[in-house]
């Protein structure tokens, strides 16, 4: 019986929120599509509504419909952003509008990666999130970093802010923001409001792992022995941190091949190879064709990774970015994975069937991570992790 429905607006948020709870023992599921996976047998389902791009109404009512799909679940838990990039507020709201029920917690922070609140300001690294590089992002900029304003800006929900221990006997009504910098400071959370409290709450990684040690799940974290000891990491995001560790990685050696170069993608594979996007993502800001071509990029990118796939690539895949995922689960017609653990923060490693062609359905491992985390050598980081 499903325990606890989990709604991203992406891939990579999909599986950094499922993995909290597979790393507490349950079993979880991530699907692209809710038709005849609320009936499963997983313990966390987690939908991906792929709602982070779409105008405000319309990501409303995709929550909205997901949320009363799912209304004999007794959690439900609105996975947002981790720099309040996406329809926050609107979502919000539809969770709210869908659940009923006159308040719900809203627990943005992951101090873990530097993203915190004071007095109801969001910041990144020290810096208020709209003035960063991630609240930046050529695509989905941050428009302010004030949480409240941020939210009202999509909904006519009360909006209010508090402080952990700080006026606990007010009324609990709207859309309740709780500032935290801390792990300390979300676990702290998580006990003053109660799981009662919680049957609707939302916020990022940083919050579903406290919400998954509350629930108290009875199975076994997943062990993974082993990886295929490669690394094919497959590239479409513009943002500037991947493309710096993008960068370090081809200095340091990394075979690197441009999806618009059919020549190269006759290259036989090495042990460290990243499938990148053609030459004109360096240069994002001058995109003439907007998301359009981004799309478009993305799916050339995702078929040329499937043509590896279907020569039989025996390699551990790194996916940046969860409109890159998306496209290559779309290239494979794959619409359910399994979040197995972190392997560092903020890097999920999940598994996935795919049958190429002509042979039998196989498993395969994928790393994935959104766009604007990481430090420069990541990529060297994680490929010696796996022995590649």
């Amino acid at each position: 019986m499903i325990k606890l429905f989990i709604i991203a607006d992406d891939f990579t948020g999909a599986l950094d929120s499922g993995v909290q709870f597979a790393a507490h023992g349950a079993s979880t599921r991530v699907v692209t599509r809710l038709e005849g996976n609320l009936t499963g047998d997983v313990d966390v389902l987690v939908l991906d509504a792929e709602t982070r791009h779409l105008p405000p109404a319309d990501a409303y009512w995709v929550v909205r419909r997901a949320v009363l799909a799912a209304r004999g679940v007794p959690y439900v838990y609105k996975r947002t952003d981790s720099v309040l990039r996406g329809n926050i507020g609107a979502e919000l709201a539809a969770v709210m509008d869908g659940r009923g029920g006159d308040g719900m917690p809203f627990i943005p922070e992951l101090p873990s990666m530097g993203c915190v609140a004071r007095g109801g300001v969001y910041y990144v690294g020290g810096v208020p999130v709209s003035e960063s590089p991630l609240g930046q992002d050529p695509f989905d900029p941050v428009p302010t970093s004030d949480i409240r304003r941020l939210i009202t800006r999509q909904t006519g929900r009360p909006v209010s802010v508090r402080e952990l221990g700080v006026n606990t006997d007010a009324p609990f009504l709207g859309i309740v923001v709780y500032d935290a910098e801390t792990d300390g400071d979300l676990a702290g959370i998580g006990r003053e409001l109660g799981l009662e409290r919680l049957r609707m709450s939302a916020g990022c990684a940083g919050f579903a792992a406290v919400l998954a040690g509350m629930l108290d799940f009875k199975g076994k974290p997943t062990n993974i022995s082993s990886v295929p000891m490669a690394l094919f990491m497959i590239c479409g995001s513009v943002n500037p941190v991947t493309r710096a560790q993008v960068a370090n990685a081809v200095e340091s050696g990394f075979t690197r091949i441009w999806m618009g170069d059919r020549a190269a993608l006759d290259t036989p594979v090495t042990s460290r190879m990243i499938l990148d996007a053609n030459q004109q993502i360096e240069r994002p800001a001058i995109l003439p064709g907007g998301d359009e071509e981004r799309l478009h990029i993305l799916t050339e990118l995702t078929t040329a990774a499937k043509m590896f796939l279907d020569r039989g690539l025996d390699a551990t895949l790194m996916c940046v970015g969860g409109d890159t995922l998306m496209a290559l689960m779309k290239a494979v017609n794959v619409s359910s994975l399994t979040p197995l653990c972190e392997v560092t923060r903020g890097v999920v490693l999940t598994s996935f069937d795919y049958a190429p062609p002509g042979s039998g359905q196989r498993t395969y491992y994928i790393m994935s991570k959104s766009g604007g985390f990481g430090e420069p050598d990541l990529l060297r980081q994680l490929a010696g992790q796996i022995g590649a």
